[in-house]
């Protein structure tokens, strides 16, 4: 059950019980609005527990939300992809702090606008996939073969898989 529908669960059940409860105090006898205590934790417990769980569900998505279900990590350090004419651009900053760089003017000297170039709509630089590969091939750093490996089977395999995968979908219907 997702938090708007717990939320909305709870609300109506407690409205109910309370003009119960008020019911029972006004017409009745007062004890008699006690022993709602026990059913309304009986019937609104469900929906507090599920309530809650869809809240903890939700805070725990909110720091990848952004990213749309495309997290990345590399060693530890996050490594922002965007998605740019059907392929994956890294962003440089990040591919450079695996490797202990830092960005340079330089790079866009040594690279042409195919492998390096500014990431449309963000304030960002980037490799698109043969320039990451070209500028990961150039570093000696240890880490820089097994970050290339990594994005060429965790992520620019997947990506595109998942692209055949959505022009099936689209193709099938």
């Amino acid at each position: 059950m997702d938090g708007l529908k717990a939320l909305w669960g709870i609300t109506w059940k407690a409205g109910l019980l309370a003009v119960a409860a008020v019911l029972l105090w006004k017409q009745a006898h007062p004890a008699l609005a006690i022993l709602l205590v026990p059913v309304a934790g009986k019937w609104i417990g469900p929906s507090v527990v599920e309530g809650i769980a869809a809240y903890l569900a939700w805070a725990k998505r909110q720091p990848y939300a952004a990213w749309q279900g495309r997290y990345y990590e590399f060693t530890g350090v996050h490594i922002r992809l965007y998605e740019v004419r059907n392929e994956l651009w890294a962003v440089d900053s990040d591919l450079l702090r695996v490797v202990g760089q830092k960005p340079s003017l330089m790079l866009e000297s040594l690279y042409d606008c195919h492998e390096y170039d500014a990431i449309p709509n963000t304030k960002h630089q980037g490799f698109s996939p043969e320039g990451a590969e070209k500028y990961l091939r150039s570093q000696p750093h240890p880490e820089a073969g097994k970050m290339l490996l990594w994005l060429k089977r965790e992520v620019y395999a997947v990506h595109q898989r998942a692209r055949e995968r959505e022009a099936q979908a689209r193709h099938d219907r």
